[in-house]
């Protein structure tokens, strides 16, 4: 059969299978999101957090430079930034960042639910850490 349909049998009749997972429109699948998050190797909600944390330091470190150490929310961030300097203890903080999130893709195949929690943390820190400094750095 020519047609990018998954097939079924049923009483000895092949009848196509229009089950959400296995609609193909122009010979791709189209999987509902619950189905992405199931599939172990999936690496978007990874990229995502990974975008958002340098998105973070990128404008952190805008914000750091316009207005002083001072306006950084996070205690220990700031005063690591008042220590080594502000671009250096930027820099290691994030670094940190992405060695944990490294561990956390390693990790992905033995804990189930991590890759749900990893699209958890993006949702936080999307709302916490990005959409503050954009605030500040645009209408402040």
């Amino acid at each position: 059969m020519s047609n990018n349909l998954a097939y079924k049998e049923e009483e000895n009749f092949l009848i196509p299978d229009l089950s959400p997972s296995y609609v193909a429109l122009s010979s791709q699948v189209i999987r509902t999101p619950n189905e992405i998050l199931k599939t172990k190797n999936n690496a978007y909600p990874y990229l995502l957090l990974f975008s958002l944390i340098c998105l973070d330091g990128f404008l952190t470190y805008l914000g750091v430079a316009q207005y002083g150490t001072e306006v950084e929310g996070n205690y220990y961030l700031r005063e690591f930034m008042e220590i080594i300097g502000a671009e250096s203890g930027l820099l290691l903080v994030k670094a940190s960042s992405f060695i944990l999130l490294t561990l956390l893709w390693t990790l992905r195949n033995k804990i189930n639910w991590l890759t749900k929690a990893v699209c958890g943390m993006s949702v936080v820190y999307f709302a916490f850490a990005v959409l503050p400094w954009t605030y500040l750095l645009v209408f402040i």
